[in-house]
């Protein structure tokens, strides 16, 4: 059956589906980046909101834009401990589990 499409809708359909696959792309990488990027600034507002309190009597002095500077990398520390502690747990209970089996 010959092709019945003339060259310049067969151009048009490719371009459209290719603006329509670039995009669907697009969405699917911006999609989880937006709701990843919601999450961090949660999860940032709520340390914060835990951490600047606790910090306030020694920072008492200190400018209010340092002072959040300085709970967001004690929060950062707060979570790379909590990170640390986790993971030591969670790999000396493998490794006893692992050593009761055999």
């Amino acid at each position: 059956m010959p092709n019945l499409k003339k060259p310049e809708a067969e151009a048009k359909s490719a371009f459209a589906k290719h603006i329509r696959t670039r995009f669907i792309s697009g969405v699917l990488v911006l999609v989880p980046l937006a709701m990843t990027l919601f999450v961090l600034s949660l999860i940032f507002d709520a340390l914060t909101a835990f951490v600047l309190p606790v910090l306030r009597p020694w920072l008492q002095e200190v400018p209010h834009t340092l002072s959040i500077a300085i709970s967001l990398i004690a929060t950062l520390v707060l979570i790379y401990l909590v990170g640390l502690i986790t993971a030591h747990i969670v790999g000396r209970r493998l490794i006893q589990w692992g050593e009761a089996e055999f």
